[in-house]
Parts: structure tokens; sequence; C-alpha cells
């Protein structure tokens, strides 16, 4: 029961997709230039993933309900 639920909720839609309407609040911040500068001096060479179509995988929740 529990696996159908989950593979029922891996095929919807992303809640941007869903509701469209709804917004990110301006209390979150959006990444910068300035934010992947430090992350890419805090790891070691080549740590650092900034290609967003590489990062897509791993940017969605388990249910891939959110991104």
């Amino acid at each position: 029961m529990w696996s159908q639920t989950i593979r029922r909720l891996s095929t919807s839609a992303l809640t941007r997709v869903r509701h469209p309407k709804l917004r990110r609040s301006t209390h979150y911040a959006t990444l910068t230039d300035k934010d992947v500068s430090f992350f890419e001096r805090l790891l070691s060479s080549g740590r650092t993933i900034t290609n967003p179509d590489e990062c897509l995988p791993f940017n969605i929740d388990y249910i891939k309900s959110c991104q």
C-alpha cells in the first residue's frame, strides 16, 4: 500500500505546476554569484556543481512534488 502511494505521488505534477499563482515568500533568499563563490572557496576544486541541468536531479524532493 505504501509503495502505491509513493508511486502515485511521484507521478504527480510539481507544486509550481499544480498551483501556478502560489509564490515563494520574500523571506527566502535566492542564490547569488556571491553564494556560489563562497562554496567554491570552501570546498576543494571540482567539488561544486554549478550547471543548473546537472543540479536538477538533486533539487527535487523525494516524492517529486517540490523543486
